[in-house]
Order: C-alpha cells, then structure tokens, then sequence
C-alpha cells in the first residue's frame, strides 16, 4: 500500500500512527530527562497526541501531524528537566490547537473557494465530515484549558483530566477520526460527461440495497415526470416530501448511489434542462430566462454551474453550435452544387467533336 492510500485510508492510518508513537515518546523522554513519569506529562501528550488524530487527513497535513510530535518530545524535555506547570500548560495549549485550527480553516477554505471541486466533487458526505471537523476542534479548543484547569485541583483532578482526553483518545485511535463512507459504489471519473450529468441513468446492480433501488427509482422518475427542479426553491426537505421518506435518509441515499450531494443532483438536471432549450429553441431565449427557466436564481450561478459540468460558459456553448451550424450549411450547400452539376447535361461545345 502506498503512503498515499495510508493517508486517505479512512480513519487515517498514518495519523494514528504517529499520534501513537508521539504518545508513546513522551514517558520514555521523562524517564530519561527527570528518572519519573508525571500524570501532568501524560496528560499533555495526551492532548497533543489527540489534536493529531483531529487533523484533516491529506497529505499537506502529514508533515504538519509530524512536526506537531516532534515539538511535543521537545516541550517534554523541557517540563521534565523545568517543571513549569503554568508556562508548560500554555505552549502545549498552542501546540495542540493552532496547527489543528489552521489546518481545518484551510481546508474548509479551499473547499469554499475552489468552485469545481465544490459543485462536482464534493460529496455531500464531505461537507459534513467537514463541518463535524470544525465543530469539533470547537469544543476541542474549549474542553483542553478546562481540563488543564481541572488537573490543578490535586491528584484527583490530575486523574480526571487525565481520563477525560484518554478514554476519547483511545477510542479514536481504534475507530478512526471522522472516517469517510464506504461502500460507495463506482461511479465515472469526475472528468467525464457521464459524472457531471449522470442524474438519471444509473446501474441498478451498483446501488447498494432492494430499498436503495426501489427509492431511488422513485426519486428519478419523480423528477423526470415533475421536473421541480425548475423552481428554484426546490429543496431536500421537498424532495423528501414527494417520495415520502426523510431528509437524512434521501440526503444518504443520493450520496451512496451518486457520489453527489443533493445540490450537485438537482443541478445537473437544470444543466440538462438549460442544454435541451439551447438546442431546441435556439435563439428564442436570452441566457437569463434561459437560466431562470431552468430553475436558477441568477446568470452567475447559472454560468458557474454550467462551466462545471460542461466544460464551457453557455456563450462559447452556443459560438460553438452556431460555427458547427455554418460549417454543416456549407457542407450542404457544396454536396447540393455538386448533385447538381453531376445531374445537369453538359452543353454541345463541351462534347467531343462538337456531338451533341
């Protein structure tokens, strides 16, 4: 297995591996520095250790995981052989937290900002991971000075605080931080047509489940029968309505059988419905009723959206079918030229000695 697939393996296996061995570091650096194991020294290990495990998994954030435990042996080093609680507590609080608030807000900005992986690669299943991501290193920022706090209040509160980051840690450390959902089934590259419009011709031997099957034929032949994806209102909640089940449930279901999220679904109809008027009804339509005809709230959003799953902006689509329109004028017109010579008689002065 490469070093790629170890990092976005779900749950992380280099993550955990090096939350581990950092974990592990700290005792035996105590054991060197000052000959005994504190509960404070564990405790902050153990913090540092676990803000690893909640860092995104990518590969911009291994060196970070790494340099995260390095620094952490050597903040070991120095409380064994100082012994400053207060000062100690401080830099293993900003150890933990800042490279694991910057790394979470970078991502999130990315995904944000890059409007092509948003709209045709992120999964709904993604964005929420992301977004559990985030609250949690929340809490995370909140809960850790609290428990340095609480760890002051004698050996009961050592062991306390000590307990409180361990038992989680322990348990992440089996499961996995925030793992991605399995089982998806293949869909096209994300480069392809077949990903960026496949909203209504699936595999049916590819979805999960008889219940998978049978909702999720329900839904297609909803939206092909009613077409509300052309208000642009339409939502999941109305979605879920129509073919009466629950959000949560047809959210999952769309994510598992598509690898799209409920906007990315709904979207790639509008798409398909907006390239059907262009070709139907050329010229009979500006871009903007095209796009509010299509179930969008405005001309950005639609070119956005259309740029995304086409390849190119409505303009340069319809340049492109009105230059292949001419080009296949001409062509007839030259197949029609020669039909018509080869069909006409030659004059008499044009025959051989003058024969007509």
């Amino acid at each position: 297995m490469k070093l790629s697939d170890l990092v976005n393996e779900p749950g992380g296996t280099v993550f955990r591996l090096l939350s581990l061995s950092g974990f592990a570091l700290s005792p035996a650096v105590f054991l060197l520095m000052a000959h005994n194991v504190t509960i404070h020294a564990m405790l902050f290990a153990a913090a540092v250790s676990f803000s690893v495990l909640l860092l995104p998994h990518s590969k911009k954030t291994v060196v970070t995981a790494f340099v995260m435990e390095i620094l952490s042996v050597v903040l070991d080093a120095g409380f064994a052989l100082a012994g400053r609680f207060i000062a100690f507590a401080l830099l293993y609080y900003l150890l933990s937290i800042l490279p694991l608030v910057g790394s979470s807000l970078r991502e999130s900005m990315e995904m944000a900002m890059d409007d092509h992986k948003f709209v045709t690669s992120v999964s709904g299943w993604e964005a929420a991971l992301n977004s559990s991501r985030m609250l949690g290193v929340m809490v995370w920022s909140i809960a850790l000075p609290v428990l340095f706090v609480i760890s002051c209040l004698g050996k009961a509160g050592e062991i306390v605080s000590f307990v409180a980051i361990l038992l989680p840690y322990i348990w992440m450390s089996v499961r996995g931080c925030f793992p991605r959902a399995r089982n998806r089934p293949a869909t096209a590259s994300n480069d392809t047509p077949a990903r960026k419009l496949a909203v209504a011709t699936f595999n049916e031997a590819a979805l999960p489940s008889r219940v998978y099957r049978t909702l999720f034929g329900k839904m297609t032949a909803y939206m092909d029968r009613e077409k509300p994806y052309l208000d642009s209102g339409f939502s999941l909640d109305d979605m879920a309505r129509a073919i009466g089940s629950n959000r949560g449930y047809v959210s999952r279901m769309i994510n598992t059988c598509t690898g799209m999220n409920f906007c990315q679904f709904v979207n790639g109809y509008r798409i398909r419905y907006a390239l059907s008027l262009m070709e139907n009804e050329p010229g009979k339509h500006n871009m903007l009723d095209i796009a509010y005809r299509s179930g969008f709230n405005n001309r950005p959003s639609f070119n956005m959206a259309f740029k995304l799953y086409v390849n190119m902006t409505p303009g340069e689509w319809m340049r492109e079918r009105e230059n292949a329109a001419a080009r296949q004028m001409q062509e007839d017109q030259l197949l029609s030229i020669g039909q018509e010579q080869e069909q006409s008689p030659l004059p008499a002065f044009f025959l051989p000695d003058g024969r007509s």
